[in-house]
């Protein structure tokens, strides 16, 4: 087992504990009606979604099929409740089952506005889905977002430089 599934699977286990402690007004894992309004770019309405216990605890937190309000967002092309969501603290690395980040969601479905932020916040141009092994570069030049391509191209180029230099 990798390193990175192996943290998962800990990190799950330690969310698991933490779920079953809290009582019934606690926030649960997200539903797909809570999820739709993340899809569907209501961010007011993921807000109060988020804010079942008085904290942002929810906001990482996945659904059955491993998406986040993040990659729901993203998957949905909603700029301003990506936005939202990573001012508030969502991880912007986390991946589904089918080990998409909000990233390669982003490059698969042209969502040039997103794919921007993303890359400019931080988000990791380098992972892999599976089983295709395709990064989110993969992606965009497969499905011809020729944008989106450009702009982890720069991104690749100014982390090599980076990296060169020793910052």
């Amino acid at each position: 087992m990798n390193m990175n599934k192996l943290l998962m699977c800990m990190s799950a286990i330690l969310l698991c504990g933490q779920l079953n402690a809290m009582d019934e007004t606690s926030f649960e894992v997200p539903s797909w009606e809570d999820t739709l309004a993340a899809y569907e770019g209501k961010t007011e309405k993921v807000k109060s979604i988020l804010e079942k216990t008085g904290e942002m605890y929810g906001i990482n937190l996945s659904d059955q099929e491993g998406k986040t309000f993040l990659i729901w967002a993203t998957i949905g092309g909603n700029k301003d409740t990506v936005k939202f969501l990573l001012d508030e603290g969502a991880y912007i690395d986390h991946y589904d089952a089918a080990e998409r980040s909000a990233l390669i969601w982003a490059s698969m479905l042209g969502h040039d506005d997103v794919a921007e932020l993303l890359i400019n916040k931080g988000a990791n141009i380098g992972r892999k889905d599976y089983p295709a092994g395709e990064t989110a570069l993969d992606k965009a030049r497969k499905y011809k977002h020729t944008k989106i391509a450009e702009l982890l191209l720069d991104a690749h180029s100014t982390a090599k430089c980076i990296t060169w230099l020793g910052r």
